[in-house]
């Protein structure tokens, strides 16, 4: 969710143009029209759980002004690339004021800034999107992949750009065919130590809980583009295995340990994916590495990339002491610290 006041009009026009409504039905629609463009689009995907630093290292890409990227000012015409692009730069002219984002982590957007928008496309494709948890096992067809394929591209080319950043955490769900249909395009895959991790995620939980209760439309918008990590409208990722099934929505009796559960989870799966398939085209790294003051991490991936050092180092560690872990559940903390390491081996 942006910072910004959203006036009637642009309610109304979330609401008309990424609601379930003919209008957005009909530029989904569209989107299988297009045609593969003559130039090759260069993806470069960004996924892990919310909270670890991903969009930290989008910004931190994008700043290279290399790279179309979805972005704010996009919304809420993010299903038809041309119509967003121009009135893009239309907002952009009216308002390039920077504020702290929702999450009130920190995080200065403006709306030029980019992020996670590419969601309403998986949600037009999923009748049932809100009605069942996001899930590993659902399978999306060569023709999805296909428009999905294109849909960026067109937002590329939109921009004048031939490489686009894609950042959505939901995507680590889609890790096995998005692999698989993405071959020559790079995927990154962040994570961070559990305790941290566990306890900004509760945190963000609490933060958007309290927003959505105060704006009702902050709870809407977030259904919208199909934020459900945490809020009022959380759900948990489905990850085809007896302990994400069997997993609830957040409760607050166990606070302590919800999200290390959660952590696991994700984590467990997305490690066992890797191990199994050792794909190329994929970088793992650590939240931690990824801010160390040496920079040799995202200097890796710089080169990876083909991109030139950028001076501004906006990636910041922002670990701190947890005031709850004493109250952890010991084994689940020894079994997410177990994957911890494993990954980071893989980093």
């Amino acid at each position: 969710m942006s910072a910004f006041n959203y006036s009637y009009l642009e309610k109304y026009l979330h609401k008309q143009f990424l609601g379930d409504t003919e209008i957005s039905h009909f530029l989904f629609n569209k989107i299988k029209k297009y045609e593969l463009p003559k130039k090759q689009i260069r993806k470069v995907f960004i996924s892990g759980l919310a909270r670890s630093g991903t969009t930290a290292l989008l910004n931190q890409l994008y700043i290279s002004n290399e790279f179309a990227s979805l972005k704010y000012s996009h919304m809420p015409f993010i299903l038809n690339p041309t119509l967003s692009n121009i009135f893009s730069s239309i907002s952009s002219k009216k308002n390039s004021e920077y504020k702290e984002r929702i999450h009130k982590d920190g995080i200065k957007i403006s709306v030029d800034s980019p992020e996670c928008l590419d969601e309403p496309f998986w949600i037009k494709e999923n009748q049932k999107y809100y009605s069942e948890a996001l899930s590993s096992k659902r399978i999306y067809n060569e023709k999805t992949l296909y428009f999905y394929n294109n849909f960026l591209s067109k937002h590329a080319l939109s921009q004048n750009k031939t490489r686009i950043l894609i950042k959505n955490n939901n995507n680590h769900l889609r890790l096995p065919q998005l692999f698989n249909f993405f071959k020559n395009d790079l995927f990154i895959i962040l994570f961070r130590d559990p305790i941290s991790h566990s306890f900004s995620l509760s945190k963000s939980h609490e933060t958007i809980c309290n927003e959505q209760t105060k704006d009702p439309f902050i709870l809407e918008y977030m259904n919208l583009i199909g934020h459900r990590e945490f809020g009022l409208n959380q759900m948990p990722f489905n990850y085809n295995n007896k302990e994400s099934q069997n997993e609830t929505i957040f409760d607050s009796q166990e606070k302590s340990n919800y999200w290390i559960k959660s952590w696991i989870n994700a984590y467990s799966w997305i490690y066992k994916f890797i191990r199994c398939n050792k794909p190329k085209n994929l970088i793992v790294v650590s939240y931690e590495e990824l801010c160390n003051d040496n920079r040799k991490k995202i200097y890796e991936i710089f080169d990876r990339i083909k991109l030139k050092p950028i001076k501004n180092n906006i990636l910041k560690n922002k670990n701190i002491n947890i005031p709850y872990s004493h109250k952890m559940d010991k084994i689940l903390l020894n079994h997410a610290y177990e994957i911890y390491e494993s990954l980071k081996e893989l980093d």
